[in-house]
């Protein structure tokens, strides 16, 4: 997921799908990043500059939906198991 995804809704299928979400860093503070009960597990911080860095991954754990925020960001999830 990066900027351009904002207002839309994403697609995952299948569990054990891997994704990542990449934004500006600067507008978007990873730990900032709310993606309170998303049908989906953290994975890894896949950057190599550093542990609060993007791009952040995730693994689709079940089926359902979710909205990721942060500030100004939004982006609908929908994953099916």
């Amino acid at each position: 997921m990066t900027e351009a995804d904002a207002g839309h809704a994403i697609q995952v299928h299948g569990a054990t799908k891997r994704f990542s979400i990449c934004l500006d860093e600067a507008k978007h503070p990873p730990r900032e990043l709310d993606a309170t009960d998303c049908p989906f597990g953290y994975i890894s911080n896949m950057s190599v500059n550093g542990p609060d860095r993007y791009p952040v991954g995730f693994e689709v754990i079940r089926g359902g939906s979710c909205t990721v925020r942060d500030r100004d960001y939004e982006v609908r999830i929908v994953t099916t198991a």
